[in-house]
């Protein structure tokens, strides 16, 4: 017999993002997730991003021109005043019916909680992406996002006790929870960071002649992928680098990121064998595809033992072994494990590194599609939408990335 709790229509919902950015992650991690949500689950999920004044315009059409079925709502001005925008939120609410809220912050998450205390939604789900206080005490000086700490410190240990169900990035963010911000419940399932729509890992990328990036077939190329955020620890990564460059003259550097490359060490020493390139998000799977290793190396930071790099999935569904450091959320156990990469030490000598055979790339994509394609934590989404009163039984087409 089915719940009497799921025989009811699907609760339509928002997902609200507080103060984002679009990028390649927001895409990924937001809109796809939306997507694949009404996609796959027949669900009403409607993306509501609240933007810095300062930034309506150019982000209202970045957003509208990757989804254009975005909400984009003007912040009220002042970071401290983030609680007047729950009256933005609450006209939308009463206006096209939605009932539920996913909120990607403890901000966001916030003003889902205040809209559910006076009864203008119903259930409130917490995106936990990160160990937020720990991340503004540990990268205040290099994060792009606006924060109060005593607020923040409040509203994580809020969102964390009193949502109606958490999606966590990693286990190790649920042991935060359960260790510093007092959750003691179950109610949460964990998805880490996913591939993007459309098609995911599923097709092979467009391989580019290694030639064409500066690249020569017997060596062994190795890729870093992403911003210069703070969290990437460039100091750590450029020692890490100039040791193995200067001990393997076989190893080449390959940086697709926007870092200023006049400071580092590895350019200056060995700059015939570093390129640079910053490519649109749609085609950096096909330049990673001409690489060999994916460098994943952070410092020991609560940040990062939390953390759940998007580059991960990508690198993998690319073919790339990942160099990866020790204790990197719950995604160095899985090299471990599945025996796709090194554990790296930054005082050790790598073992001798050599190009990947064909076997092994597609080998690395199948395991990013069996464990970080969307499909894979259908379980789990399924969970979620439980939690909020809709049935994933009743399910609608697959997603086109099949």
């Amino acid at each position: 017999m089915a719940d009497p709790g799921l025989e009811r229509a699907p609760e339509p919902m928002i997902y609200l993002t507080f103060t984002d950015r679009y990028s390649g992650v927001y895409q990924s991690q937001v809109i796809d997730v939306a997507r694949y949500l009404r996609s796959r689950f027949s669900v009403r999920v409607r993306v509501v991003a609240i933007v810095s004044v300062r930034e309506f315009l150019r982000e209202r059409s970045r957003l509208r021109s990757a989804a254009p079925e975005t909400l984009v709502v003007p912040m009220v001005p002042g970071v401290r005043n983030w609680r007047w925008n729950a009256l933005p939120l609450a006209l939308i609410a009463m206006v096209l019916g939605e009932r539920v809220v996913i909120g990607r912050s403890e901000f966001a998450t916030g003003i889902g909680l205040l809209l559910r205390r006076i009864g203008l939604v119903d259930r409130v789900v917490f995106d936990g992406r990160s160990a937020r206080m720990a991340e503004v005490q540990e990268y205040q000086n290099v994060s792009d996002r606006p924060f109060l700490p005593d607020e923040v410190r409040k509203w994580e240990a809020t969102a964390v006790r009193e949502s109606d169900f958490r999606l966590a990035v990693s286990s190790r963010l649920v042991a935060y929870w359960r260790g510093t911000l007092g959750y003691t419940g179950n109610e949460h399932v964990v998805i880490p960071c996913t591939l993007p729509l459309p098609g995911g890992g599923h097709a092979p990328p467009t391989r580019p002649a290694r030639h064409e990036l500066g690249f020569e077939p017997e060596q062994a190329v190795i890729a870093f992928s992403g911003s210069s955020a703070g969290w990437h620890s460039f100091g750590l990564m450029d020692r890490f680098l100039a040791q193995v460059l200067e001990t393997d003259p076989r190893v080449s550097v390959f940086l697709l990121s926007d870092v200023r490359t006049d400071g580092l060490e590895i350019c200056r020493r060995f700059g015939d064998r570093v390129v640079q390139k910053w490519v649109a998000p749609s085609v950096v799977r096909d330049h990673l595809a001409a690489c060999d290793y994916g460098l994943l190396l952070r410092e020991d930071s609560l940040t990062n033992r939390v953390a759940s790099p998007t580059k991960f999935a990508e690198y993998l569904s690319a073919g790339l072994d990942v160099l990866i450091s020790e204790d990197l959320g719950d995604l160095s156990s899985f090299v471990r494990q599945h025996e796709c990469g090194i554990i790296i030490d930054p005082g050790a000598d790598l073992p001798g590194l050599a190009p990947r055979t064909p076997e092994r790339r597609e080998r690395n994509r199948r395991l990013a599609l069996e464990h970080f394609d969307k499909s894979a934590h259908d379980a789990s989404y399924g969970r979620l939408l439980r939690s909020v009163g809709v049935d994933p039984d009743h399910t609608g087409p697959e997603v086109g990335v099949r």
